[in-house]
């Protein structure tokens, strides 16, 4: 799904709860043109929220992962149902691998959930994101994305005020737009999931298997 130059921003702060309708927006695989001009980053001196990184795992492990996701991609949705709890055992409960989600949204919804998801509490995060993941086709094609949204962000303790609250937050906003306009230039991050490995000492890109993580992985684990 090509990102236009400014979409997101420009439709996501003219209506101060986040009223842009995603109602019919399908959830694809997502991909950015590299001839479309990328989003817009927010003025330089607009103020921008303090993300502090969500990190599973050993901090100081060997490999560091750095996945960017967008929440309405299904494959990473696949990726955290089926190929992360394997890395979690092999990898990131043994200390060897960490790894750290950057948001990448390609729609308004995924944006919408990111900014719910940063709301919750440290300590339920990733149980949040794979819970979400799990059952992305639900509220993703629900009649009320943000009613079923809402119905999520109880489970991990957030009321509706709380969510409306974290919805209106533009400083937070505008540092995930503006960490994904980064990673887009910086890094090359054209679609999701995309997974930078130990600041580009490797890259796995789109829905790979199991083995091709565990080959890259072991490769650096092993070498020296």
């Amino acid at each position: 799904m090509a990102i236009q130059k400014a979409s997101i921003v420009s439709r996501i702060l003219a209506g101060g709860l986040l009223l842009w309708n995603m109602a019919a927006s399908p959830v694809y695989a997502q991909s950015v043109n590299p001839a479309v001009t990328p989003i817009e980053a927010p003025a330089k001196n607009q103020k921008l929220a303090v993300i502090e990184p969500r990190i599973l795992g050993n901090p100081d492990a060997k490999v560091k992962i750095v996945e960017y996701s967008s929440m309405t991609c299904p494959h990473c949705a696949a990726f955290h149902t089926t190929i992360l709890p394997r890395l979690k055992q092999d990898y990131i409960d043994t200390g060897k691998v960490s790894l750290q989600i950057v948001d990448f949204p390609f729609d308004g919804l995924a944006l919408r959930a990111a900014m719910i998801v940063r709301c919750v509490p440290a300590d339920r995060y990733f149980n949040f994101v794979d819970v979400l993941y799990q059952n992305q086709e639900r509220w993703a094609r629900s009649r009320d994305q943000l009613q079923s949204l809402e119905t999520y962000g109880a489970l991990a303790g957030l009321g509706a005020e709380n969510i409306r609250q974290c919805l209106e937050n533009e400083p937070m906003m505008n540092a995930i737009l503006t960490r994904q306009l980064e990673a887009q230039e910086k890094l090359g991050v054209r679609s999701t999931p995309t997974f930078i490995i130990n600041n580009g000492q490797d890259k796995i890109i789109g829905a790979e298997s199991y083995e091709n993580f565990q080959r890259v992985l072991d490769g650096i684990l092993n070498d020296g």
